[in-house]
């Protein structure tokens, strides 16, 4: 269920449920009324190295050891249902997260997932950062 519910994403996933609740410190589960898992995202305690690389290649302002948190793996069906998924999901984490400031890197072409971002006091913090495959790009977003 999980390496289908992240299937098409271009970040690299954990293929099992405990896979996924082990590599996060807080894991967002949303579920459809019958019971399966439809839309998720977690909290993640990045090392400095990773946490130094994002923000320089994203040529940012902010320093990387104000964040401590990052949160991710955000994912939802399309559609109206999936986007008032995903502003779920991403204020339960900022809930959960509480004062902490936070960071999120996603596609620069995510249409969806920016505007809940910054409807949720996300900003732009920096310059698109290439994948290193040269097939597309991500932007860092932070929340303080």
């Amino acid at each position: 269920m999980i390496r289908r519910l992240f299937q098409g994403g271009s970040e690299s996933f954990p293929s099992t449920l405990n896979d996924l609740r082990e590599g996060s410190h807080c894991l967002a589960l949303y579920r459809s009324e019958n019971g399966d898992i439809i839309g998720s995202g977690g909290i993640k305690k990045p090392s400095a190295v990773r946490k130094g690389n994002i923000f320089s290649r994203a040529r940012s302002l902010y320093s990387p050891e104000e964040f401590e948190m990052e949160i991710g793996w955000i994912h939802s069906p399309q559609g109206e249902e999936g986007e008032a998924i995903l502003d779920s999901i991403v204020g339960g984490l900022i809930e959960y997260a509480g004062s902490t400031k936070l960071y999120c890197i996603t596609l620069s072409d995510d249409m969806r997932l920016i505007p809940v971002l910054k409807d949720h006091r996300f900003r732009k913090a920096g310059t698109e950062i290439p994948s290193s495959r040269g097939d597309h790009s991500f932007n860092l977003y932070v929340r303080e």
